[in-house]
């Protein structure tokens, strides 16, 4: 299983027996625990991009709701292309200095689609990262995704159709913090191994959306 978190930035993670280094640099990894390393990527534009669009550019003249029922009843084969470096990038290319925007602007492309693109934008930028995990380690079946994407029923149908897996909907907003509590259970020896901490399946989804523009 691998986790996704999509909040201000995103970020995949997944354990695993021994380090996995990249032939090239992009993606990192690190020791954990009981033999395990951990190994993921991290981007540097997710909710923050959709925060710039929503407060920065719009002025706040539409609320996320609005926006996700106008990107929902737009057409995806108009949207233009959106790049979410406005915060330079991390994973795969460490390039701070790396600008984003727009890409494919018409006169018929509309707010919704606009908004769409920038959904649509931070997903595939994730999902660069998670083919070059995939190729490292072999293919996952799950994703458990947390994070504010969970609050947006589009942008997690979003999510199913571009990594085409199932997707284990974690609605604990603190997710990475209660992850943190139980490694100092362990270093306090009130657990003995990770292994004990038992799995939780919350709201599983596997949603198809149909209509999605694929790059």
């Amino acid at each position: 299983m691998m986790t996704l978190s999509v909040g201000t930035s995103g970020a995949l993670r997944m354990a695993h027996h021994g380090p996995v280094i990249p032939d090239e640099q992009s993606t990192w990894c690190y020791y954990c625990a009981e033999g395990f390393h951990l190994i993921g990527a991290a981007t540097a534009g997710a909710g923050n991009c959709v925060n710039w669009f929503v407060k920065d550019l719009m002025g706040g003249a539409m609320g996320f709701g609005q926006l996700e029922t106008a990107a929902a009843a737009a057409d995806p084969a108009t949207a233009p292309y959106f790049l979410p470096f406005l915060f330079g990038e991390r994973c795969p290319g460490w390039d701070d200095g790396r600008l984003g925007g727009f890409c494919g602007i018409a006169p018929e492309v509309g707010t919704g689609a606009m908004y769409r693109a920038v959904l649509e934008g931070v997903l595939f930028n994730l999902y660069q990262n998670y083919l070059i995990l995939v190729e490292m380690t072999g293919l996952l079946s799950t994703i458990s995704i947390s994070g504010g994407i969970t609050k947006s029923p589009l942008w997690m149908g979003m999510a199913a159709d571009v990594f085409g897996a199932e997707l284990t909907e974690n609605t604990g907003e603190h997710a990475s913090l209660l992850g943190a509590a139980y490694m100092a259970q362990r270093t306090m020896g009130q657990i003995t191994s990770l292994k004990d901490i038992p799995r939780r399946r919350v709201n599983c989804m596997s949603r198809t959306w149909k209509n999605m523009k694929i790059i």
